[in-house]
């Protein structure tokens, strides 16, 4: 989904002529990165240990947070450098990849993880 959102904002840079294109790139973006944002708590949970899962939680949001506030500084200074528009939602594109390629990497080296939420879940009794 990572994947996805830089590409509805590079197509944000691309479409900024056309107002039908350009709030269907925004609303696609918006909504791919809200998909793949409130993902990641769950998936952070699941990968930390027990003992250190409110700190990997909670050190994962505040870089998070980190993030959009450094991204609104990037976009101050590419505007001061006289950077078009297209060329700055194609340097915002840029992190979603980096998130992509990171969980991709999460990914082939922690495959085990995937498996720690049905595993958990199995364990609770029903009734």
């Amino acid at each position: 989904v990572y994947l996805l959102t830089a590409i509805c904002v590079y197509g944000i840079g691309l479409s900024l002529g056309n107002t039908i294109m350009l709030t269907t790139m925004i609303l696609l973006a918006g909504v791919m990165f809200n998909t793949a944002q409130t993902s990641l708590p769950s998936l952070a949970a699941a990968f930390y240990p027990t003992q250190g899962r409110a700190t990997g939680v909670s050190t994962m949001l505040g870089l998070g947070r980190f993030g959009a506030i450094a991204g609104t500084f990037l976009v101050g200074a590419l505007t001061r450098a006289n950077y078009d528009l297209a060329s700055i939602f194609s340097i915002l594109a840029l992190p979603g990849c980096v998130a992509a390629a990171a969980l991709l990497v999460k990914h082939f080296f922690h495959p085990e993880s995937q498996n720690a939420g049905p595993a958990i879940a199995a364990d609770v009794p029903r009734h």
